[in-house]
């Protein structure tokens, strides 16, 4: 006999404790003297923290519940109609879907292939809940969907959490507008999910005005986090109308054919919702874990090839919607196994800009609003070949007076109206310290450098050409006539600078304000190119208030 599931509360949009269904008469009839308790008695009876949902997701004064669907009918092919919301539509491998064990079961889902499910309603503001048993495939690539404001022809946002091989969680948004889909961004948790444990998804999306959108996935029986990753969808395109709900599932064409369970499938509509005003696209703005996230990307979404302006745009922000920019830049299989990278390819004999266009990527991507504390992190590989040569620039942060370009404290220009900090590589055949194959420097422009270009605050620490780095570098702008800015960098956990005495600025209108998304060779004369061609994979990049 099949074990049941240990199903967890949920916390609706305002932080209240709803129960989810248990399969037992004895339960369901206690089940309306729970729901009496008072709201901190419930807590401690669980032992559960109460958690305040973040600034940016919608406020409510009433939710009522739109469709709910628990699997309860007898086993059998399909889905049939939930509780509450009608019957469910299925789409793509429609001969996976089947009620076993009250449960919505999804049959050996193939890789490439994905099952939908979605109910005909109409609701605008909403969240969304739902629970799924991470199958064991092998490899598994699995992405869990829960869609809101379906329209007609296609169009949605999706709330999702994405299962890996190795235990690898990521949630993250995006948006199908057609047959067209556009991440919104996402996060790594920093969970490990396992074979035949049980997830809740949650994902909320209100206003217009925005559109804000909220995802959190955790493991049940866990504590209920906050928001873990948050966006709005302020651009054109944004999806404003009331429309259905559903869930879509993918296997990606990397995994295997998957078996897993859905359960307490549910959504509720939100009224007296609150949104702010915006002026431009999507910005990232608010997680609960790890502080705020300003921007963020993993490229496992994006499509195999050449980069798609519009999804570089959407997570990393920037004006550059050409293919241009991108030209040196292709999404590849992780060597790790699972999901995608964005690769860089450094041509042989060439370095930014010479002696042809193709010389790597340098992009000034703004960030959605200036701050005075942000971290950039990321992960990154240099291919098992790599010519070091004298070195070359990594992505980095900076910030400029309104007003100022963006490049204007980089390439030898004066600091007196911005600074900037990218890391780099160099190599012996530019400083003998950097020896015997390369040096990780952070290359800070900044009042006070000691010459027209500028410091390499030196790691002590070398990459390692094939294998996988993580680099987290952090910025705390000095208060203005004090040397009492952090400069902090960690190089796979190992902490190699640790300065609480920099002078980032001498203006109080100059924050960090800008990703520089740079990866290249130089230096400005050709003796910096490399004598072959190589490449820089980047992988899981954010930025974030920690």
């Amino acid at each position: 006999m099949e074990r049941e599931i240990a199903r967890p509360p949920f916390l609706n949009h305002r932080g209240h404790i709803t129960m989810p269904k248990n399969r037992s008469t004895r339960t369901r009839k206690r089940r309306s003297a729970i729901t009496r308790l008072g709201q901190t008695a419930l807590c401690a009876t669980l032992g559960l923290a109460l958690v305040a949902v973040g600034t940016t997701n919608a406020s409510a004064e009433t939710q009522t519940e739109v469709t709910n669907a628990s699997w309860t009918a007898s086993d059998q092919p399909g889905w049939g109609s939930a509780d509450k919301g009608g019957a469910f539509a299925l789409r793509g491998q429609t001969d996976a879907f089947a009620i076993q064990s009250n449960r919505g079961r999804v049959n050996a889902l193939q890789a490439g292939k994905s099952a939908a499910a979605s109910l005909a309603v109409s609701v605008q503001d909403v969240l969304l809940q739902d629970t799924v048993s991470v199958p064991s495939a092998n490899p598994l690539n699995l992405h869990h969907t829960l869609e809101a404001r379906r329209q007609g022809d296609g169009s949605t946002y999706r709330g999702r959490v994405q299962f890996y091989t190795g235990g690898k969680v990521v949630v993250g948004v995006s948006k199908t507008t057609g047959t067209a889909e556009t991440g919104l961004g996402s996060v790594t948790l920093p969970i490990t999910a396992t074979a035949g444990q049980n997830f809740a998804l949650q994902f909320q999306v209100s206003g217009t005005s925005p559109v804000q959108l909220s995802v959190r996935a955790f493991l049940v029986g866990s504590t209920t986090p906050n928001w873990q990753f948050t966006t709005s969808d302020g651009s054109s395109s944004r999806i404003q109308s009331a429309g259905g709900v559903g869930i879509w599932d993918y296997v990606s064409e990397t995994g295997s054919a998957a078996t897993y369970f859905h359960d307490d499938f549910k959504s509720y509509s939100l009224s007296g919702t609150t949104s702010g005003s915006s002026t431009g696209g999507s910005t990232t703005t608010v997680s609960a874990t790890g502080g705020t996230v300003y921007r963020s990307a993993n490229f496992d979404a994006w499509p195999a090839g050449k980069v798609v302006p519009s999804n570089f745009v959407s997570a990393l922000g920037g004006g550059y919607t050409k293919d241009g920019p991108y030209d040196d830049m292709t999404v590849v299989a992780d060597s790790r196994g699972s999901g995608k990278v964005l690769r860089t390819t450094l041509k042989a004999g060439t370095i930014h800009s010479k002696p042809i266009a193709d010389g790597g990527d340098n992009l000034f991507l703004q960030l959605p609003q200036p701050v005075d504390n942000a971290c950039i992190s990321y992960d990154i590989k240099f291919d098992g070949n790599f010519d070091w040569s004298l070195g070359g620039k990594l992505p980095g942060l900076e910030g400029v007076a309104p007003g100022v370009a963006p490049s204007t404290p980089t390439g030898g220009n004066a600091t007196d109206q911005g600074w900037s900090g990218r890391a780099m590589w160099l190599g012996p055949k530019a400083y003998s310290w950097a020896g015997p194959t390369n040096m990780g420097v952070t290359y800070m422009y900044h009042p006070g450098q000691a010459g027209t270009y500028g410091d390499n605050e030196r790691w002590g620490k070398a990459f390692v050409a094939g294998k996988w780095h993580t680099l987290k570098q952090c910025y705390k702008m000095n208060t203005i006539g004090r040397s009492d800015g952090q400069l902090t960098v960690w190089l796979d956990g190992q902490q190699v600078i640790n300065n609480s005495a920099y002078v980032f600025r001498t203006k109080s209108e100059v924050h960090i304000t800008h990703l520089i998304f740079s990866i290249f060779r130089g230096g400005s004369t050709l003796d910096w190119a490399g004598s072959r061609d190589g490449y820089v994979d980047i992988d899981n990049m954010r930025v974030t208030s920690t």
